[in-house]
Protein backbone atom coordinates (compact mmCIF):
# COMPACT_ATOMS: atom_id res chain seq x y z
CA UNK A 1 0.00 0.00 0.00
CA UNK A 2 1.57 3.47 -0.91
CA UNK A 3 2.54 5.38 2.29
CA UNK A 4 0.00 8.81 2.26
CA UNK A 5 2.09 11.88 4.48
CA UNK A 6 0.11 13.22 7.74
CA UNK A 7 0.24 12.67 10.79
CA UNK A 8 1.06 8.85 12.23
CA UNK A 9 -1.98 7.02 13.29
CA UNK A 10 -4.05 8.65 10.82
CA UNK A 11 -5.63 6.93 7.95
CA UNK A 12 -5.44 8.05 4.10
CA UNK A 13 -8.89 8.97 4.69
CA UNK A 14 -8.76 11.00 8.27
CA UNK A 15 -5.71 12.83 6.34
CA UNK A 16 -7.71 13.94 4.05
CA UNK A 17 -10.76 15.22 6.25
CA UNK A 18 -8.13 16.61 8.44
CA UNK A 19 -6.44 18.70 5.56
CA UNK A 20 -10.00 19.90 4.41
CA UNK A 21 -11.09 20.82 7.75
CA UNK A 22 -7.97 22.62 8.44
CA UNK A 23 -8.21 24.34 5.17
CA UNK A 24 -11.94 25.45 5.89
CA UNK A 25 -11.28 26.68 9.42
CA UNK A 26 -8.57 28.84 7.95
CA UNK A 27 -10.67 30.21 4.79
CA UNK A 28 -13.44 30.92 7.62
CA UNK A 29 -11.07 33.11 9.50
CA UNK A 30 -9.46 34.89 6.76
CA UNK A 31 -13.64 35.62 5.30
CA UNK A 32 -14.81 36.54 9.12
CA UNK A 33 -11.84 39.21 9.45
CA UNK A 34 -12.65 40.63 6.12
CA UNK A 35 -16.50 39.89 5.80
CA UNK A 36 -18.68 40.42 8.83
CA UNK A 37 -21.97 38.51 8.84
CA UNK A 38 -24.98 39.92 10.62
CA UNK A 39 -27.93 38.76 10.85
CA UNK A 40 -29.14 41.11 7.88
CA UNK A 41 -27.58 43.41 5.42
CA UNK A 42 -27.97 46.56 7.82
CA UNK A 43 -26.00 45.46 10.29
CA UNK A 44 -23.52 44.23 7.98
CA UNK A 45 -23.02 47.33 6.34
CA UNK A 46 -22.45 48.90 9.55
CA UNK A 47 -20.22 46.81 10.12
CA UNK A 48 -17.95 47.71 7.49
CA UNK A 49 -18.64 51.27 8.33
CA UNK A 50 -17.56 51.05 11.54
CA UNK A 51 -14.20 49.78 10.35
CA UNK A 52 -13.38 51.79 7.87
CA UNK A 53 -14.16 55.05 10.40
CA UNK A 54 -11.63 53.66 12.57
CA UNK A 55 -9.58 52.40 9.57
CA UNK A 56 -9.59 56.24 8.27
CA UNK A 57 -9.26 57.68 12.01
CA UNK A 58 -5.40 55.73 12.25
CA UNK A 59 -5.03 56.94 9.15
CA UNK A 60 -5.45 60.60 9.61
CA UNK A 61 -3.54 60.61 12.72
CA UNK A 62 -0.97 58.77 11.17
CA UNK A 63 -0.80 61.64 8.44
CA UNK A 64 -0.88 64.41 10.82
CA UNK A 65 2.45 63.02 13.27
CA UNK A 66 3.94 61.74 9.73
CA UNK A 67 4.15 65.44 8.74
CA UNK A 68 4.32 66.76 11.97
CA UNK A 69 8.10 64.91 11.73
CA UNK A 70 11.39 66.63 11.53
CA UNK A 71 12.02 64.27 8.48
CA UNK A 72 8.92 65.68 6.22
CA UNK A 73 9.51 68.99 7.43
CA UNK A 74 13.18 68.49 6.10
CA UNK A 75 11.65 67.52 2.58
CA UNK A 76 9.70 69.97 2.13
CA UNK A 77 12.09 72.53 3.09
CA UNK A 78 14.92 71.37 0.19
CA UNK A 79 11.81 71.09 -2.23
CA UNK A 80 11.72 74.78 -1.95
CA UNK A 81 15.00 75.49 -1.43
CA UNK A 82 15.07 73.53 -4.97
CA UNK A 83 12.22 76.24 -6.39
CA UNK A 84 14.29 79.33 -5.47
CA UNK A 85 17.20 77.93 -6.96
CA UNK A 86 15.20 76.98 -10.52
CA UNK A 87 13.41 80.29 -9.79
CA UNK A 88 16.94 81.85 -9.91
CA UNK A 89 18.12 80.40 -12.79
CA UNK A 90 15.00 80.72 -14.99
CA UNK A 91 15.40 84.62 -14.10
CA UNK A 92 18.88 84.55 -15.76
CA UNK A 93 17.86 83.20 -18.44
CA UNK A 94 14.88 85.28 -19.03
CA UNK A 95 17.28 88.31 -18.21
CA UNK A 96 19.94 87.24 -20.74
CA UNK A 97 17.12 87.14 -23.79
CA UNK A 98 16.03 90.30 -22.39
CA UNK A 99 19.49 91.80 -22.53
CA UNK A 100 19.70 90.31 -26.29
CA UNK A 101 16.95 92.08 -27.53
CA UNK A 102 17.72 94.97 -25.68
CA UNK A 103 21.01 95.03 -27.60
CA UNK A 104 19.65 93.93 -30.77
CA UNK A 105 16.74 96.94 -30.66
CA UNK A 106 19.78 99.40 -29.69
CA UNK A 107 21.96 98.10 -32.52
CA UNK A 108 19.01 98.69 -35.04
CA UNK A 109 18.58 102.67 -33.80
CA UNK A 110 22.23 103.34 -33.84
CA UNK A 111 21.80 105.64 -36.69
CA UNK A 112 18.61 107.48 -35.08
CA UNK A 113 18.92 109.42 -32.18
CA UNK A 114 21.27 109.05 -29.11
CA UNK A 115 19.38 106.73 -26.58
CA UNK A 116 19.65 107.78 -23.08
CA UNK A 117 21.55 104.96 -21.20
CA UNK A 118 18.87 104.23 -18.99
CA UNK A 119 16.34 103.36 -21.50
CA UNK A 120 18.97 100.75 -22.99
CA UNK A 121 17.42 98.67 -20.01
CA UNK A 122 14.03 97.12 -20.85
CA UNK A 123 10.94 97.93 -18.64
CA UNK A 124 10.29 94.22 -17.68
CA UNK A 125 14.15 93.74 -16.69
CA UNK A 126 14.46 90.84 -14.00
CA UNK A 127 15.49 91.46 -10.50
CA UNK A 128 18.34 88.93 -9.35
CA UNK A 129 18.85 90.77 -6.20
CA UNK A 130 14.94 89.74 -5.30
CA UNK A 131 14.63 92.89 -3.24
CA UNK A 132 10.79 93.02 -4.11
CA UNK A 133 8.17 91.59 -1.83
CA UNK A 134 6.77 89.97 -4.51
CA UNK A 135 7.87 86.35 -3.69
CA UNK A 136 6.04 83.16 -1.78
CA UNK A 137 5.95 83.57 1.90
CA UNK A 138 4.39 80.98 4.21
CA UNK A 139 3.96 80.95 7.94
CA UNK A 140 5.92 84.46 8.23
CA UNK A 141 8.80 82.90 6.18
CA UNK A 142 9.44 84.87 2.84
CA UNK A 143 10.59 81.44 0.33
CA UNK A 144 13.26 83.10 -1.15
CA UNK A 145 16.15 84.89 -0.93
CA UNK A 146 15.56 87.78 0.84
CA UNK A 147 13.98 85.13 3.46
CA UNK A 148 17.84 84.29 3.81
CA UNK A 149 19.88 86.87 6.57
CA UNK A 150 22.32 87.55 3.57
CA UNK A 151 21.99 87.06 -0.58
CA UNK A 152 21.90 84.69 -3.16
CA UNK A 153 25.27 83.78 -4.68
CA UNK A 154 25.23 81.59 -6.90
CA UNK A 155 23.29 77.61 -7.95
CA UNK A 156 25.11 74.98 -6.86
CA UNK A 157 24.70 71.88 -9.38
CA UNK A 158 25.43 68.59 -8.57
CA UNK A 159 24.25 66.16 -11.49
CA UNK A 160 25.50 63.24 -10.15
CA UNK A 161 23.04 63.11 -7.10
CA UNK A 162 20.63 65.31 -8.99
CA UNK A 163 20.84 68.01 -6.27
CA UNK A 164 20.01 72.35 -6.86
CA UNK A 165 20.40 74.62 -4.05
CA UNK A 166 21.17 78.46 -3.78
CA UNK A 167 24.86 79.25 -2.25
CA UNK A 168 24.18 82.06 0.06
CA UNK A 169 26.49 84.19 1.28
CA UNK A 170 26.78 87.89 3.37
CA UNK A 171 28.13 88.65 7.06
CA UNK A 172 29.56 85.79 9.35
CA UNK A 173 26.39 86.39 11.49
CA UNK A 174 24.35 86.14 8.15
CA UNK A 175 26.17 82.90 6.95
CA UNK A 176 25.46 81.47 10.34
CA UNK A 177 21.74 82.31 10.22
CA UNK A 178 21.50 80.38 7.04
CA UNK A 179 23.30 77.52 8.41
CA UNK A 180 20.86 77.49 11.31
CA UNK A 181 17.63 76.82 8.78
CA UNK A 182 19.35 74.61 6.59
CA UNK A 183 20.23 75.96 3.85
CA UNK A 184 23.49 76.10 1.40
CA UNK A 185 25.94 79.32 2.56
CA UNK A 186 29.47 80.26 1.72
CA UNK A 187 32.19 79.32 4.36
CA UNK A 188 33.38 82.74 4.37
CA UNK A 189 32.49 86.50 3.95
CA UNK A 190 35.26 87.41 1.24
CA UNK A 191 34.87 85.10 -1.22
CA UNK A 192 34.74 86.15 -4.57
CA UNK A 193 33.55 83.34 -7.43
CA UNK A 194 36.36 83.58 -9.92
CA UNK A 195 38.75 85.85 -7.76
CA UNK A 196 39.72 83.86 -4.65
CA UNK A 197 38.88 80.17 -4.34
CA UNK A 198 35.54 79.26 -3.24
CA UNK A 199 34.12 77.13 -0.22
CA UNK A 200 30.89 75.80 0.43
CA UNK A 201 28.89 75.14 3.31
CA UNK A 202 26.08 72.50 3.74
CA UNK A 203 24.27 69.72 6.63
CA UNK A 204 24.51 66.83 6.46
CA UNK A 205 22.09 63.89 8.47
CA UNK A 206 21.78 60.59 9.31
CA UNK A 207 17.40 61.26 10.43
CA UNK A 208 16.88 64.06 8.35
CA UNK A 209 16.80 65.06 4.54
CA UNK A 210 19.40 68.05 4.19
CA UNK A 211 21.69 69.78 1.45
CA UNK A 212 24.52 67.03 1.65
CA UNK A 213 23.17 64.03 2.51
CA UNK A 214 23.58 62.18 -0.90
CA UNK A 215 27.48 64.07 -0.82
CA UNK A 216 29.05 60.78 -0.26
CA UNK A 217 28.05 59.67 -3.64
CA UNK A 218 29.66 62.34 -5.37
CA UNK A 219 33.55 61.02 -6.69
CA UNK A 220 36.34 61.83 -8.37
CA UNK A 221 35.56 62.33 -12.43
CA UNK A 222 32.30 63.48 -11.80
CA UNK A 223 31.10 67.73 -12.32
CA UNK A 224 29.20 70.42 -10.36
CA UNK A 225 28.24 73.56 -11.92
CA UNK A 226 28.22 77.16 -9.88
CA UNK A 227 25.75 79.69 -12.24
CA UNK A 228 25.80 83.15 -11.32
CA UNK A 229 23.72 86.27 -12.96
CA UNK A 230 26.65 86.47 -15.49
CA UNK A 231 28.69 83.12 -15.48
CA UNK A 232 28.44 79.49 -15.62
CA UNK A 233 31.46 77.66 -13.59
CA UNK A 234 32.15 74.11 -14.54
CA UNK A 235 33.81 72.04 -12.21
CA UNK A 236 35.44 68.58 -12.31
CA UNK A 237 36.04 66.92 -9.22
CA UNK A 238 39.61 65.60 -8.47
CA UNK A 239 39.37 64.90 -4.91
CA UNK A 240 37.35 63.11 -2.36
CA UNK A 241 38.79 63.35 1.20
CA UNK A 242 37.70 63.06 4.83
CA UNK A 243 39.84 65.56 6.90
CA UNK A 244 39.71 66.50 10.48
CA UNK A 245 37.26 69.79 11.13
CA UNK A 246 39.88 72.40 12.29
CA UNK A 247 42.40 71.30 9.76
CA UNK A 248 39.56 71.90 6.85
CA UNK A 249 39.26 75.28 8.66
CA UNK A 250 42.72 76.22 8.57
CA UNK A 251 44.22 75.05 5.29
CA UNK A 252 40.99 75.18 2.89
CA UNK A 253 38.00 77.56 4.46
CA UNK A 254 40.65 80.38 5.57
CA UNK A 255 43.42 79.85 3.01
CA UNK A 256 43.29 82.16 0.46
CA UNK A 257 46.80 81.49 -0.89
CA UNK A 258 44.81 78.69 -2.50
CA UNK A 259 44.16 79.28 -6.12
CA UNK A 260 41.05 80.81 -7.82
CA UNK A 261 39.93 77.99 -9.68
CA UNK A 262 39.62 75.64 -6.60
CA UNK A 263 36.34 75.02 -5.48
CA UNK A 264 35.58 72.83 -2.36
CA UNK A 265 32.03 71.44 -1.21
CA UNK A 266 32.73 70.81 2.75
CA UNK A 267 30.17 68.84 5.04
CA UNK A 268 29.95 67.51 8.51
CA UNK A 269 31.12 63.53 8.38
CA UNK A 270 29.00 60.91 9.80
CA UNK A 271 29.50 56.91 10.32
CA UNK A 272 33.33 56.49 10.73
CA UNK A 273 34.47 60.67 9.30
CA UNK A 274 32.03 61.73 12.56
CA UNK A 275 34.99 63.45 13.78
CA UNK A 276 35.71 65.04 10.51
CA UNK A 277 34.38 66.66 7.56
CA UNK A 278 33.92 65.19 4.15
CA UNK A 279 35.69 67.64 1.44
CA UNK A 280 34.73 67.44 -2.51
CA UNK A 281 37.77 69.40 -4.32
CA UNK A 282 36.76 71.22 -7.31
CA UNK A 283 38.92 72.16 -10.44
CA UNK A 284 37.78 74.81 -12.43
CA UNK A 285 37.72 73.14 -16.13
CA UNK A 286 35.60 75.86 -18.34
CA UNK A 287 33.59 79.77 -17.81
CA UNK A 288 31.12 80.73 -19.97
CA UNK A 289 28.89 83.84 -20.23
CA UNK A 290 25.34 83.13 -19.54
CA UNK A 291 24.90 83.42 -23.26
CA UNK A 292 27.34 81.04 -24.37
CA UNK A 293 25.83 78.61 -21.72
CA UNK A 294 22.75 78.59 -23.00
CA UNK A 295 23.79 78.56 -26.96
CA UNK A 296 25.18 75.47 -25.91
CA UNK A 297 24.11 71.87 -26.13
CA UNK A 298 24.05 71.61 -22.26
CA UNK A 299 22.86 67.99 -22.31
CA UNK A 300 24.80 66.81 -24.91
CA UNK A 301 27.88 68.03 -23.03
CA UNK A 302 27.28 67.15 -19.41
CA UNK A 303 26.24 63.71 -21.38
CA UNK A 304 29.70 63.71 -22.79
CA UNK A 305 31.64 64.84 -19.68
CA UNK A 306 29.96 62.21 -17.68
CA UNK A 307 31.14 59.31 -19.75
CA UNK A 308 35.15 60.51 -19.59
CA UNK A 309 36.51 58.39 -17.04
CA UNK A 310 40.04 58.83 -15.06
CA UNK A 311 42.35 55.95 -15.07
CA UNK A 312 42.51 54.07 -11.81
CA UNK A 313 45.45 54.54 -10.19
CA UNK A 314 47.54 51.61 -9.28
CA UNK A 315 48.89 51.66 -5.19
CA UNK A 316 51.97 49.75 -4.22
CA UNK A 317 50.31 47.80 -1.20
CA UNK A 318 51.25 49.82 2.61
CA UNK A 319 51.77 47.91 5.94
CA UNK A 320 49.02 47.83 8.26
CA UNK A 321 48.60 50.12 11.29
CA UNK A 322 47.09 50.38 14.33
CA UNK A 323 46.30 52.64 17.30
CA UNK A 324 45.91 51.18 20.66
CA UNK A 325 45.22 53.30 24.10
CA UNK A 326 45.68 51.67 27.59
CA UNK A 327 46.14 53.48 31.34
CA UNK A 328 49.53 54.07 33.50
CA UNK A 329 48.58 55.07 36.76
CA UNK A 330 47.31 58.84 36.16
CA UNK A 331 48.45 59.43 32.84
CA UNK A 332 46.62 57.61 29.10
CA UNK A 333 49.30 56.33 26.81
CA UNK A 334 48.50 56.12 22.90
CA UNK A 335 50.70 53.60 21.07
CA UNK A 336 50.59 53.74 17.22
CA UNK A 337 52.60 50.33 15.85
CA UNK A 338 52.12 48.36 12.26
CA UNK A 339 50.43 44.90 11.60
CA UNK A 340 53.29 42.75 13.47
CA UNK A 341 53.52 45.45 16.19
CA UNK A 342 56.61 47.26 15.81
CA UNK A 343 56.46 50.42 17.02
CA UNK A 344 56.09 53.59 14.84
CA UNK A 345 57.88 56.97 15.86
CA UNK A 346 57.88 60.42 14.80
CA UNK A 347 54.20 59.81 14.08
CA UNK A 348 51.67 63.34 14.93
CA UNK A 349 48.56 62.06 16.85
CA UNK A 350 45.13 64.44 17.66
CA UNK A 351 42.91 64.26 20.05
CA UNK A 352 39.29 65.50 19.03
CA UNK A 353 36.30 66.20 21.02
CA UNK A 354 32.79 65.04 19.74
CA UNK A 355 32.51 68.03 18.14
CA UNK A 356 35.80 67.50 15.88
CA UNK A 357 38.11 70.32 17.98
CA UNK A 358 41.07 69.20 19.12
CA UNK A 359 42.40 69.57 22.75
CA UNK A 360 44.79 73.21 22.75
CA UNK A 361 46.68 72.30 25.70
CA UNK A 362 48.13 68.73 24.53
CA UNK A 363 48.76 69.24 20.70
CA UNK A 364 51.90 70.10 20.85
CA UNK A 365 53.13 66.80 23.05
CA UNK A 366 51.74 64.32 20.35
CA UNK A 367 54.25 62.86 18.43
CA UNK A 368 55.25 59.23 19.08
CA UNK A 369 58.63 58.36 20.51
CA UNK A 370 60.70 55.49 19.85
CA UNK A 371 57.93 53.49 21.22
CA UNK A 372 55.82 54.29 18.95
CA UNK A 373 53.66 56.05 22.16
CA UNK A 374 52.37 58.97 23.51
CA UNK A 375 51.32 59.81 26.57
CA UNK A 376 48.84 62.35 28.48
CA UNK A 377 48.06 62.95 31.79
CA UNK A 378 44.26 62.18 32.99
CA UNK A 379 43.40 65.58 33.64
CA UNK A 380 43.23 66.53 30.55
CA UNK A 381 39.79 64.40 30.16
CA UNK A 382 36.53 64.92 31.33
CA UNK A 383 34.59 62.07 33.06
CA UNK A 384 32.57 59.36 30.71
CA UNK A 385 33.22 61.96 27.47
CA UNK A 386 33.74 60.49 24.63
CA UNK A 387 37.08 61.35 22.11
CA UNK A 388 38.28 60.09 19.43
CA UNK A 389 42.37 59.96 18.73
CA UNK A 390 43.59 59.81 15.03
CA UNK A 391 46.81 60.43 12.91
CA UNK A 392 47.93 63.62 11.29
CA UNK A 393 51.44 63.33 10.46
CA UNK A 394 53.07 59.66 9.18
CA UNK A 395 54.58 58.11 6.70
CA UNK A 396 51.74 57.73 4.30
CA UNK A 397 54.23 55.94 1.80
CA UNK A 398 55.25 53.02 3.33
CA UNK A 399 52.05 52.62 6.01
CA UNK A 400 47.84 52.83 5.60
CA UNK A 401 46.91 55.43 8.13
CA UNK A 402 45.18 53.74 11.06
CA UNK A 403 41.28 53.91 11.53
CA UNK A 404 40.55 56.69 14.22
CA UNK A 405 39.88 55.14 17.66
CA UNK A 406 37.02 56.16 20.02
CA UNK A 407 37.78 56.36 24.11
CA UNK A 408 36.21 57.48 27.09
CA UNK A 409 37.63 57.13 30.35
CA UNK A 410 35.75 56.21 33.30
CA UNK A 411 37.74 58.08 36.52
CA UNK A 412 36.30 55.35 39.44
CA UNK A 413 36.36 55.60 43.35
CA UNK A 414 40.03 53.75 43.08
CA UNK A 415 40.71 53.07 39.62
CA UNK A 416 40.80 54.34 35.80
CA UNK A 417 39.33 52.64 33.12
CA UNK A 418 39.51 53.07 29.24
CA UNK A 419 36.52 51.48 27.14
CA UNK A 420 38.34 51.39 23.16
CA UNK A 421 36.91 50.64 19.88
CA UNK A 422 37.05 51.80 16.27
CA UNK A 423 34.83 54.05 14.56
CA UNK A 424 32.44 52.47 13.23
CA UNK A 425 30.00 53.05 10.73
CA UNK A 426 26.06 54.51 12.27
CA UNK A 427 22.90 53.68 10.37
CA UNK A 428 21.31 55.78 8.53
CA UNK A 429 17.78 56.53 9.99
CA UNK A 430 16.52 58.52 7.42
CA UNK A 431 15.08 56.61 4.26
CA UNK A 432 14.23 53.66 6.86
CA UNK A 433 11.70 56.24 8.68
CA UNK A 434 9.72 57.45 5.46
CA UNK A 435 9.99 53.67 4.38
CA UNK A 436 8.17 52.62 7.85
CA UNK A 437 5.76 55.67 7.40
CA UNK A 438 4.57 54.94 3.87
CA UNK A 439 4.45 51.22 4.79
CA UNK A 440 2.00 51.75 7.67
CA UNK A 441 -0.26 53.93 5.52
CA UNK A 442 -0.40 51.54 2.91
CA UNK A 443 -1.55 48.91 5.07
CA UNK A 444 -4.32 50.86 6.60
CA UNK A 445 -5.53 51.90 3.01
CA UNK A 446 -5.80 47.94 1.98
CA UNK A 447 -9.03 47.39 4.79
CA UNK A 448 -9.99 50.70 4.18
CA UNK A 449 -10.67 49.65 0.31
CA UNK A 450 -11.93 46.35 0.80
CA UNK A 451 -14.59 48.21 3.24
CA UNK A 452 -15.27 50.54 1.11
CA UNK A 453 -16.10 47.99 -1.93
CA UNK A 454 -18.36 45.48 0.25
CA UNK A 455 -20.29 48.84 1.07
CA UNK A 456 -21.08 49.62 -2.36
CA UNK A 457 -21.60 45.76 -3.18
CA UNK A 458 -24.23 45.04 -0.28
CA UNK A 459 -25.62 49.06 -0.66
CA UNK A 460 -26.35 47.92 -4.78
CA UNK A 461 -27.71 44.09 -3.51
CA UNK A 462 -30.56 45.52 -0.75
CA UNK A 463 -31.80 48.32 -4.05
CA UNK A 464 -32.07 45.65 -5.92
CA UNK A 465 -34.41 44.00 -3.20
Amino acid sequence: MMAVRGNPGWSSGETVTKKRGLIVRQWALFIILIYPFGVNMKKRIAAYVILLIVCASVLVSFVIEFFKSEEVDGYVRQYREEQIAELYLQDIQKKSKNDNESARTDFEKTDKAVIKEESIIPSDQVDLNYTDDNYEAIGGVKYTPDYAAGRLDCVLEIPKIKMRRGVYTGTASEIQHDLDIWMTTTAHTDYVLGETHYCIYGHNSPTQSLSFNDLKNVGVGDIFLLTTEDYVFLYDVTDFFPQWRELVKKDITDNFSLPADKCFIITCGRDQYRYKDIVVEGTLREKYTIAEWNGADQKGMLSEISRTTIPAVIKAKKIGTNISARLEEDRLQIQLSDEVGNPLSGAVLCITDSDGLFLKDISESLITDENGSVNIPTEHFSDGVLYAVGVLEMDTEQYEIPADQEFRIVFGSRKLEVSQKEVEFESTAGDYYMILWICLMVLLLIPMTVCIIQIVRLVRRKERK
